[in-house]
């Protein structure tokens, strides 16, 4: 009998065909593995596909077989991820703002076409629904980033085109669409965003980007500079204090909370803060933060649960900012 002209790739459509269409609780009988294999134009005997099996299982597959009731069926029951991580892995696509939805579409279906097998994928295939998630819009965010990794390793500069959106949501480039050049030192994530942080020559001082608000981004043939500047800050604690309150001089801040409050001072600004009983009800706590607007919003949304009482200044920066949001409702 001749031999079908795939004949060659047998092992691989083998492998691809126990991947796909078999599972932990899904698998095939002999009869359709040697029919699926002819439908790729591969001929196959019974002998042979156990040697084909058991080679697959030699390489790290984990192909077993198990009766149900007269049939014998062949499947694999393990995998690099299982279903419960895959999900996660979707969902985590899913919910991310910095992933636009086309990205997030394409993402899900090479897991689903790759790490499990269609049954599972049937699985995956669901909506998560997230509060107040507003996706990404550029599309070009992962090339931004693969550019200034790349930057980063090669010991080069780079420039880019920086925007905002206006009232229209429409872009409005800084600089009137000049390009920033700068020395891109690091990537960092925070509150759902990438941002770099970078060395401005012509500022001489650190600054940070939101890369998803970056285009164009290009390596250029300058050497960075800035690193003693770079190395002088933690990255660990410069995103703590400037991410998440974005940018503001960074102070001491003095606060009383209730007690309850204290699970949500500590997912705010770690457990490595100072904090102190005040009275039954109260507790005291020390955290270093950007004092900015933002800060004070934060406050203000914590409500009569949270309060400012260091430093003094700081205080009054705070009863200045309620007070001219005060007169927008009058």
């Amino acid at each position: 009998m001749a031999k079908g002209k795939n004949q060659r790739l047998k092992l691989l459509y083998l492998s691809r065909l126990f991947s796909r269409e078999t599972d932990e609780v899904n698998g095939l009988t002999m009869a359709e593995i040697i029919e699926k294999l002819s439908e790729e134009e591969i001929d196959a005997s019974r002998k042979s596909i156990y040697e084909d099996i058991k080679a697959l299982n030699d390489f790290g597959m984990d192909i077993k077989m198990d009766k149900d009731g007269n049939r014998s069926l062949y499947h694999e029951v393990s995998r690099d991820f299982d279903l419960a991580e895959l999900k996660m892995l979707v969902d985590a696509v899913q919910s991310s703002r910095v992933i636009t939805a086309k990205q997030s579409r394409d993402l899900i279906k090479k897991i689903e076409d790759n790490l499990c097998s269609k049954f599972e994928a049937k699985q995956l295939n669901r909506q998560v629904y997230v509060l107040n998630r507003i996706k990404s819009q550029n599309e070009s965010l992962f090339l931004s980033v693969d550019a200034i990794l790349t930057s980063i390793s090669n010991n080069k500069k780079i420039t880019f085109k920086y925007f905002m959106w206006d009232i229209k949501g429409e872009k409005v480039f800084r600089k009137d669409g000049a390009l920033y050049k700068i020395s891109p030192w690091a990537l960092c994530w925070e509150d759902e965003n990438y941002y770099l942080i970078a060395y401005d020559s012509e500022d001489e001082k650190i600054k940070y980007y939101r890369v998803d608000k970056m285009i164009q981004v290009k390596e250029i043939d300058e050497p960075r500079d800035g690193y003693e500047k770079y190395r002088e800050i933690d990255l660990s604690t410069y995103t703590d204090k400037r991410f998440r309150m974005f940018d503001g001089k960074v102070k001491t801040v003095e606060l009383i909370a209730k007690n309850h409050m204290s699970n949500v001072i500590f997912d705010t600004f770690g457990r490595d803060i100072f904090t102190m009983p005040y009275d039954e009800k109260y507790f005291k706590a020390g955290v270093e933060v950007a004092v900015t607007g933002q800060f004070y919003g934060w406050i203000f949304g914590l409500g009569e649960d949270v309060k400012i009482v260091g430093p003094k200044e700081v205080v009054e920066e705070y009863k200045s900012y309620l007070s001219k949001n005060i007169k927008n409702y009058k």
